[in-house]
């Protein structure tokens, strides 16, 4: 997604689009050492228990966005 650092933080991920292609990205992924892996499990680890993550990721969140998209399908039939 372009706006996903605005819902997960950008030291949670490796963001593909910073790399000019595969190759470049495949080095990126070779050459992390022990200390930045840990890191950004421990990122990932507190997101996971954040307010942000449970405002975007949650089983209700994710059927209540379902549910939204049905609704407007249908009333788009029916209008």
């Amino acid at each position: 997604a372009k706006n996903i650092s605005e819902i997960i933080p950008s030291n949670c991920f490796i963001d593909y689009r910073k790399f000019k292609n595969n190759k470049d990205l495949i080095l990126f992924l070779q050459s992390i050492d022990n200390k930045v892996f840990i890191n950004y499990i421990k990122n990932i680890s507190k997101f996971l228990e954040s307010k942000k993550f449970k405002n975007h990721f949650t089983l209700e969140v994710f059927a209540g966005k379902i549910f939204k998209e049905i609704k407007n399908d249908f009333k788009s039939i029916i209008v």
